[in-house]
């Protein structure tokens, strides 16, 4: 399709890419594992969905063997998941990392047969629309993480919801689910962190899941939790303490913060948000939410120059200011442009299988190529701007920037992974994990490599 300058793009530092890869192999308890790496290697070259075109891109292997491995292998794809997930923080020494949690639809039209289908309400009110769609309703964590000075949105545990009529307290369970596994999981692992925040709109904002993120933390890390609600919701001064003594309980509540006219907003402040430098106005408070039981948090009530309403942003870190509550919830729309990534350019919406159990298998395969993709553009920007130049140069803006993308890096790789076969792959690992000054000790199996090296 295009005519690319292979010489330019094989100098990509693939380093990381092909540890990752190794990870997944070694995890994966499956006998041949020319197959998996043949699966992921063409579901990062492919866009498609589709497990036939998978299949009929897998030339050096029969229909069956790829059939075998993700409908009959018995492996388990969220503790694979777990062990890539935790190769990544070692590899690019992740120490700041804010989750996002939000949930999407992928539309279908197959009634029959479609794994965890349901009629389900499409808040996004398109006009081609009904109000009422089928489809599948996914719930995704993203870490949203700085790796190279750039920042960007890996997703970390993705589930798919069933239909249940209290589809809200559903997903309020299954996000306080997500929270405790990612605790167990860092406490596991004794991994700790400088920052770790976790960001939800006000759709979450319940006090089950604001309680889980502080409930349950090890002494290594603290959570804390930056979220959006309605404007009306009921906030209060902190009680004043009289010198005397009263009678009675202590009073949890002071008096009722009121702020509904722009006047109000007393502050102002030019900063850098959502891409573009703006003039906002805000007012802080420190004060207790009844909706969290009396919960001391700080309250941002804010007015961007683009909307004529006041929003009101909520902080279980009181210590942190207005501006850097902003910054950190700013964090949170990283996850829209990473959904749409997922369901259109790497086609979750096409997936389709029989069962749950192999639904997730293809979809954690696909979730991986998704990553590896992602992870290698932020150390070959320069190679990916090379090959841009000769092969999109449309893609570049007037000031002569470009937009590095998940699909230019994919393009970009095609020509590499298509040079690289099993036995190359593996002569090149070999070398890069026996160099431990350049990769370290990441994970607890690199003591056995070699061994496994000579069974594979």
């Amino acid at each position: 399709m295009f005519q690319m300058e292979t010489d330019k793009v094989t100098k990509m530092e693939l380093n990381n890419v092909l540890i990752l890869i190794y990870v997944i192999i070694e995890s994966i308890s499956y006998r041949n594992k020319e197959v998996i790496f043949q699966v992921i290697i063409e579901l990062i070259r492919s866009k498609s969905g589709h497990v036939t075109k998978l299949i009929k891109a897998s030339n050096d292997f029969h229909y069956s063997v790829i059939y075998k491995f993700i409908e009959r292998s018995k492996w388990n794809a969220i503790t694979v998941h777990q062990k890539f997930i935790l190769a990544v923080i070692k590899i690019f020494d992740i120490r700041e990392i804010t989750f996002v949690i939000d949930d999407s639809i992928i539309y279908r039209s197959r009634k029959k047969k479609t794994v965890k289908g349901a009629y389900l309400y499409d808040h996004s009110n398109k006009s081609n629309r009904s109000r009422y769609v089928w489809g599948q309703n996914i719930l995704l964590m993203a870490a949203v993480i700085n790796i190279a000075q750039k920042e960007i949105a890996l997703p970390v545990i993705i589930h798919l919801l069933s239909y249940t009529p209290n589809s809200k307290s559903n997903k309020i369970s299954s996000s306080v689910k997500m929270i405790s596994i990612v605790k167990h999981f860092f406490k596991e692992h004794n991994l700790t962190f400088d920052e770790i925040t976790v960001t939800f709109d006000s759709f979450f904002a319940k006090k089950r899941l604001v309680s889980s993120t502080s409930m349950g933390c090890d002494s290594n890390n603290d959570f804390r939790s930056i979220f959006q609600v309605r404007r009306d919701a009921a906030l209060f001064f902190l009680p004043l303490q009289n010198a005397k003594v009263k009678r009675g309980r202590k009073r949890i509540y002071g008096k009722r913060i009121s702020i509904n006219k722009f006047s109000q907003l007393n502050k102002q402040y030019t900063l850098s948000l959502y891409g573009r430098l703006q003039t906002i106005r805000l007012k802080e408070f420190t004060c207790k939410a009844r909706f969290l039981k009396g919960q001391t948090v700080k309250a941002v009530y804010c007015q961007l120059p683009s909307s004529k309403k006041i929003n009101l942003y909520i902080s279980t870190d009181f210590t942190l200011s207005a501006v850097d509550i902003l910054k950190l919830y700013e964090k949170r729309w990283k996850i829209e442009p990473l959904f749409n990534e997922l369901k259109n350019i790497f086609s979750f919406k096409d997936i389709w299988m029989q069962t749950v159990i192999s639904y997730q298998k293809f979809l954690h395969l696909k979730l991986w190529a998704f990553i590896i993709t992602q992870l290698a553009s932020l150390n070959n920007s320069a190679s990916i701007e090379i090959f841009a130049k000769s092969n999109l140069p449309w893609r570049f803006r007037k000031n002569n920037k470009l937009t590095i993308t998940n699909g230019i890096t994919q393009l970009a790789m095609v020509e590499f992974l298509r040079l690289l076969s099993f036995s190359s792959f593996i002569s090149k690992v070999s070398i890069i994990i026996s160099n431990y000054s350049l990769v370290g000790n990441l994970f607890p199996f690199q003591r056995t490599f070699f061994y496994n090296l000579s069974k594979l």
